[in-house]
């Protein structure tokens, strides 16, 4: 008797085949073919010397670099990252995640199994069975259905197919592809923030190749968290284009932050090697491998530089109000008032200056040279989150890639931190005061 499954999991494997192949098609062109995609450099690694009019970089340490870069990380279709010895020894693998010592922690492999679960319960209930057809996943997994059929004549395949099915995680090809579709036309296909659309927006997309992310949960300028990539995918960024993606499967969100993280990688790995090589006249393989263990190096500890707060933060009292606004305009201590301004309606003293025409231009700008204004702290809408711990960490750390500093590390004359974590606080409270309404009562 032919196996036969169950109808639920039949229609709804005919509805998401079908939707997924109209999405394909839509995205990928009338002919439904998926557009060659090629990792670029960087616009200033190619960049032309002005007095010569001939490359700064020459072509062929170019080409070189590129086999580098292809060797370390992989190219858009078939992204891989090349695994050091040391690595294989210690467990670690970034290419599989799910399995690899210390990329994901007991608690997001539980969430993740338990998604998994609800999301394949016919194909569970299938193999509960013992109908190994039946539980067959729907062709939208296109590299997870031939690991499925690979076990096809294992005399224990219903055990080993549930086990993959609950551990389930996109490798890097499925989430470049999730990339492709979601985040290329503004991020650009190298992560450049080049796409088709970014040109239209403003703020201009992230940039992700300089390893810079803004709003995190560090207590540093450090390179970000998992955890730091997957909020701001799930709760996206207040007053900009770019919308939450709450909606997505959590493994599809670890998924592209994974990629993220690769398109990073990357691209401060070729920023380093274009600078040594630039210096050196030089570039071998050997280098490659050092820098791409010290970015590495980065991205690994990146746990180690997270800001740990309290667990309740302090109420908002009146008195807490109060100092804050203290501190907020006292320009010997925290001097917010110097790009906030009095009000902080971001009109400080420091945010413009006149050129050489006389003309008023903004005076501060990103670390890509693009003029910048002091967030208007009276409208409310802060793009790294509104909760008082988001306000904390961008008060504390500053925002990465910005003129905003962090007050949580200035130290006196004798060494002593100048603010206690009691201080920041209390400006939190009264910057939530002036976004709400209630510091005219202060």
């Amino acid at each position: 008797m032919i196996p036969q499954a169950r109808p639920r999991a039949f229609v709804r494997r005919l509805a998401v085949g079908f939707a997924a192949r109209c999405a394909l098609a839509v995205v990928a062109g009338c002919d439904g073919e998926r557009p060659v995609l090629e990792h670029a450099l960087a616009p200033e690694t190619t960049a032309l010397d002005e007095a010569t009019g001939e490359p700064r970089l020459a072509l062929a340490i170019q080409a070189k670099l590129r086999a580098e870069l292809e060797r370390l990380c992989g190219t858009p279709h078939a992204p891989r990252y090349a695994l050091r010895t040391e690595w294989q020894a210690s467990g670690f693998d970034p290419n599989r995640p799910f399995e690899s010592v210390g990329e994901l922690s007991a608690s997001e492999r539980d969430a993740l199994r338990a998604e998994n679960r609800d999301t394949f319960e016919d194909e569970l209930e299938e193999l509960d069975d013992a109908n190994f057809d039946g539980a067959r996943p729907s062709e939208r997994y296109f590299e997870f259905v031939a690991s499925f059929d690979a076990l096809a004549t294992a005399p224990d395949r219903v055990e080993r197919a549930r086990t993959l099915l609950v551990d389930r995680y996109p490798t890097l090809a499925e989430s470049a592809e999730s990339y492709r579709v979601k985040c290329s036309h503004c991020h650009g296909v190298s992560g450049g923030g080049d796409g088709r659309t970014g040109q239209f927006l403003e703020p201009k997309p992230r940039d992700f190749r300089h390893g810079v992310f803004k709003y995190t949960g560090q207590r540093e300028r450090a390179v970000p968290r998992r955890a730091d990539l997957l909020e701001t995918l799930e709760r996206g960024l207040q007053g900009t284009a770019m919308p939450s993606f709450r909606e997505l499967p959590l493994g599809e969100r670890h998924g592209l932050a994974d990629y993220v993280r690769l398109l990073a990688l990357r691209g401060m790995i070729e920023r380093r090697l274009a600078a040594f090589a630039d210096e050196e006249g030089e570039l071998t393989s050997a280098d490659a491998d050092e820098v791409y263990a010290e970015v590495w190096e980065q991205w690994r500890r990146a746990d180690e530089h997270a800001l740990v707060l309290a667990a309740v933060p302090p109420e908002a009292t009146p008195e807490r109000v109060r100092r804050g606004r203290e501190l907020f305009h006292d320009v010997a201590r925290a001097n917010c008032v110097q790009c906030h301004g009095e009000s902080g309606r971001g009109d400080g003293p420091a945010v413009w200056t006149l050129d050489l025409d006389g003309e008023r231009v903004l005076a501060l700008h990103d670390d890509w040279g693009r003029p910048t204004e002091p967030r208007d702290l009276t409208r409310g809408r802060f793009r790294g989150g509104d909760r008082p711990i988001d306000l904390y960490r961008r008060i504390w750390a500053g925002i990465p890639g910005t003129p905003m500093p962090g007050i949580g590390g200035a130290r006196g004359a004798d060494g002593a931190p100048v603010f206690i974590s009691d201080d920041v606080w209390c400006l939190v409270h009264y910057v939530r005061a002036l976004a709400y309404g209630s510091a005219d009562d202060v």
